[in-house]
């Protein structure tokens, strides 16, 4: 299972849990701030995502593709 969101200074996260047990599998900061939506390319090997500054007000939003070696 995956999941995306907000870390320390800015950063955006994507987490990976083990659904069976919910124990975090890996975790991958990204300096270009929160991580705001997901989405799973059909090779399950990257991931498509938006992100942003988080504050309100600031108008600066970016779409990335993440690659992800042992996603499956």
């Amino acid at each position: 299972m995956l999941a995306v969101g907000g870390a320390r200074k800015g950063k955006g996260v994507l987490t990976q849990w083990q659904p069976s047990d919910g124990s975090l599998v890996a975790a991958h900061e990204v300096s270009t701030g929160v991580l705001y939506s997901l989405s799973i390319n059909p090779d399950a090997l990257s991931i498509a995502t938006s992100a942003g500054t988080g504050k309100q007000g600031t108008e600066f939003n970016q779409g990335l593709v993440i690659k992800l070696p042992g996603l499956r």
